[in-house]
């Protein structure tokens, strides 16, 4: 065995070792300026910034929501994770104001169309977004944004929402979400047009009481748009809610 005298300049080293190599001998300032030469500095910090929205808590949005004509008479101030869909908003909406959640709706947000797959299906809405992918947090939403609910196109019935506040939400409370904070009036009256709706209003106000009636579970039942209990709602919110996505989203 032949041994050779071991010659440093004849050293090949991938590209890697010279870079490293290259920048031990450097200060501190131009391993620094190296850095933002090759676009390292860059990289870095869109990395911080993927790991802090990673860890970022989750955010809490309080929706003023209000029957279109009737807000002071009908509406709510509820709270409800950033992580849900657009569409889940809907189905809060349909749930505390008394529908019968039988009819598609849609919302929409600075020209926005936001429609649920099966309108979209039928009939392709030029620019929309399907409100069951997109969530909350992603609309760019701050406090005092407004945006609109359409429900039944047949017979529009319109909710407008407001962003009252967005905050952290505390460690361990996702299940607390969605819950109503705050309201007033039953709901709306499906297949009821606004305008009939309001002589409805009008008769139960001028009468003191309510001579309306309406089915509800196979039974007649007196409908009076001033019985809201926030804590029976806030009971059977959440089930609901489930229930009426699960109607609405279900694959057939």
């Amino acid at each position: 065995m032949i041994l050779r005298a071991h010659n440093p300049r004849k050293t090949t080293a991938c590209s890697g070792c010279r870079f490293l190599l290259c920048f031990r001998a450097k200060s501190v300032p131009a391993l620094l300026n190296s850095y933002q030469k090759h676009g390292i500095m860059d990289k870095i910090q869109k990395q911080k910034n993927r790991t802090r929205r990673h860890f970022m808590s989750t955010q809490v949005y309080t929706l003023h929501i209000a029957y279109d004509n009737f807000e002071n008479k009908i509406w709510r101030t509820v709270e409800i994770s950033g992580n849900n869909t657009l569409a889940q908003v809907g189905y809060l909406i349909l749930a505390t104001f008394d529908t019968l959640a039988y009819h598609a709706f849609e919302f929409t947000y600075k020209n926005t169309a936001y429609a649920l797959p099966m309108i979209l299906e039928e009939e392709p809405i030029e620019g929309a977004v399907d409100s069951t992918r997109i969530k909350l947090r992603r609309l760019g939403l701050s406090v005092g944004d407004r945006f609109e609910m359409e429900y039944d196109y047949g017979c529009p019935q319109i909710f407008k929402i407001r962003v009252d506040a967005i905050t952290e939400m505390e460690h361990g409370r996702g299940r607390h979400y969605p819950y109503i904070l705050d309201g007033r009036g039953r709901g709306i009256l499906d297949d009821v047009s606004a305008n009939d709706f309001g002589d409805i209003i009008a008769q139960i106000d001028a009468a003191g009481k309510s001579d309306y009636h309406v089915e509800r579970d196979g039974s007649d039942v007196v409908w009076d748009y001033r019985e809201f209990d926030i804590e029976y709602e806030n009971i059977f919110l959440k089930e609901t809610v489930a229930m009426i996505r699960e109607g609405y989203e279900c694959e057939e």
